[in-house]
């Protein structure tokens, strides 16, 4: 694929926003055996000028291998990446390459997050393991892990808010997790098959469903519905 006559790698997919539709076309439907160049045309239409940019290949590097397994990730202060393995546990990649498991999976948990993993103002980080994936454990910048809360539903995400609260997203409900491990389930009803819990800058909510529904839920505890996928409104695929 070529994009303003320089070369880049081979993709089969182009993300440009949710609100945009792209094709890609090639002058023949089939090719013989063996090497041989194919012209592709890509055109876009609706495309976001803010998200939609080529990258320069020379100022981008590798931080971390592929972890295939990975839906978890945050970093700290200092550059770290942080990555919640649900194989080996909760691992650390630092600005210089090394990797560090400052908290090992242990034998018969589950830890399986999706999105956000909150890093708190001490760089403490938080995962969810226990024998369901329902504890939330922090973990100390040296290792150091201790149990904050049991949850009554296994976490499938978690973030941070102000003041160092954790909001935890459950398999129908979303709790509100204090620093001293205190928790209670905020007031929005059942929810039906979340899948990805974020936040933004306000302390407001958004949970994006497995069939695309986004809600947005105050601080209050208060829920909405943002955007819904039989409406013809945008699907999102990576933004959360």
């Amino acid at each position: 694929v070529t994009i303003d006559g320089a070369a880049g790698e081979v993709f089969n997919a182009l993300h440009v926003g949710a609100n945009a539709t792209a094709t890609m076309a090639t002058a023949r439907p089939t090719v013989p055996p063996g090497d041989s160049p194919v012209a592709v045309t890509v055109s876009v239409t609706g495309g976001d000028a803010t998200s939609f940019a080529k990258v320069d290949s020379a100022g981008v590097s590798v931080v971390l291998p592929v972890v295939a397994s990975a839906k978890a990730y945050g970093a700290d202060a200092a550059g770290n990446l942080y990555v919640e393995d649900p194989y080996v546990g909760l691992r650390r990649y630092a600005p210089d390459g090394s990797v560090t498991t400052v908290y090992p999976k242990p034998a018969g948990q589950v830890m399986n997050m999706v999105g956000a993993l909150p890093i708190d103002d001490r760089q403490n980080a938080y995962v969810a393991a226990g024998a369901t994936g329902a504890d939330v454990v922090q973990v100390e910048p040296d290792g150091t892990a201790s149990l904050l809360a049991t949850l009554p539903q296994p976490v499938r995400g978690m973030v941070r808010a102000s003041g160092d609260i954790l909001y935890a997203l459950g398999s129908s409900s979303v709790y509100r997790v204090a620093p001293d491990g205190r928790y209670s389930e905020l007031p929005t009803g059942a929810l039906f098959t979340p899948n990805v819990l974020t936040i933004d800058g306000k302390d407001n909510l958004y949970v994006e469903y497995f069939n695309a529904d986004i809600d947005v839920i105050r601080p209050g505890g208060s829920r909405a519905n943002l955007l819904r996928h039989d409406q013809g409104g945008p699907a999102f695929e990576y933004e959360t």
